[in-house]
């Protein structure tokens, strides 16, 4: 990862020094781009799917689980932690997303 960041870095000092449009490069960099995002929209949906699974078996959404959890009324049983874990890593997620498509 810290290979691919440093290229990264790497390229963008390459294209500022260049100065220069690029579109064979420019459409490269909104491909790679769109398959990272898709990569993370993937794991939202697993995310949705595991969610969905909590909340048939317990007779309750995420949401009314939050404030039950929150509250301290549900324990500490190791399926409560894994769903506010799973809740808590799609909502970064869908943060991040919404923040990268929106730059």
């Amino acid at each position: 990862m810290n290979q691919t960041l440093d290229k990264i870095n790497r390229l963008g000092k390459i294209i500022a020094y260049n100065d220069s449009d690029d579109q064979v490069l420019d459409k490269t960099i909104d491909k790679i781009l769109h398959r990272e995002i898709n990569k993370i929209q993937a794991q939202i949906e697993r995310f949705n799917h595991q969610l969905f699974e909590f909340e048939n078996k317990y007779g309750f959404d995420s949401t009314n689980f939050i404030n039950q959890y929150e509250k301290g009324t549900l324990g500490d049983d190791i399926d409560f932690v894994e769903w506010i874990s799973t809740i808590e890593m799609k909502r970064k997620a869908e943060e991040y997303i919404f923040n990268v498509q929106d730059s």
